[in-house]
């Protein structure tokens, strides 16, 4: 202000009025000039938790360790138990602070992968799977292989019923569109799907070598 006020040789008093600042503000800003800000600054935060709360998240997430859940979920979990009121950033930095997360994301990671392991190269995982979609007010069965790795579509089938024989059609029809493929299909266990030849069900669903 004190510049602009130089150049142009208007008041203060109107620059800070232009500016929409009051002259009370103007003063106070003034008579605290060079010296660090600190009004408000006993003021709790959102972020602020108590000692006693940080000891309660880690004892009950310690407690918990086994819970798959999240720290999201364990947020919701202590207030409605009445051990802690604190926000779910700040639990996840308490855990963090405590090297809980990394434990949180291993455990978790590991129940996880009892299904399968996601492929690493194209064709090594075919997925199929059965759903209702609705043409012209009628609804069909539309079946569907896609291609693990890039996630893409091979091909797909719109049918009246959903017998086992339209999935192997396809099957062998993906097989004729990419005949250099060793690839395992992939599927859940309805009685549909697992009549295709070989395999073992592993985890949420069946493996079949094709």
């Amino acid at each position: 202000m004190q510049k602009i006020q130089e150049k142009t040789e208007i008041k203060v008093s109107v620059l800070v009025a232009f500016a929409g600042v009051s002259k009370s503000t103007w003063h106070e800003w003034r008579t605290r000039k060079g010296i660090e800000t600190r009004h408000n600054h006993e003021t709790p935060k959102l972020n602020w938790y108590t000692p006693e709360e940080r000891t309660a998240v880690v004892k009950y997430v310690l407690t918990h360790k086994n819970f798959l859940y999240g720290y999201r979920y364990l947020v919701w979990q202590m207030t409605d138990e009445n051990v802690a009121f604190v926000r779910p950033a700040s639990v996840y930095n308490i855990m963090k602070d405590y090297d809980l997360v990394h434990k949180w994301a291993k455990n978790e990671g590991e129940a996880k992968k009892k299904g399968f392991d996601q492929p690493e190269a194209p064709h090594e995982q075919w997925h199929t799977d059965i759903s209702y979609i609705k043409v012209l007010g009628v609804f069909y069965y539309f079946i569907s292989i896609m291609e693990g790795y890039s996630r893409k579509i091979l091909d797909w089938a719109l049918c009246e019923n959903m017998e086992g024989i339209n999935i192997e059609l396809l099957v062998a029809r993906v097989k004729e569109k990419y005949p250099e493929a060793k690839a395992r299909i992939i599927h859940d266990n309805g009685k549909q799907l697992t009549g295709l030849n070989g395999g073992a069900t592993n985890g949420s669903g069946t493996q079949k070598s094709f």
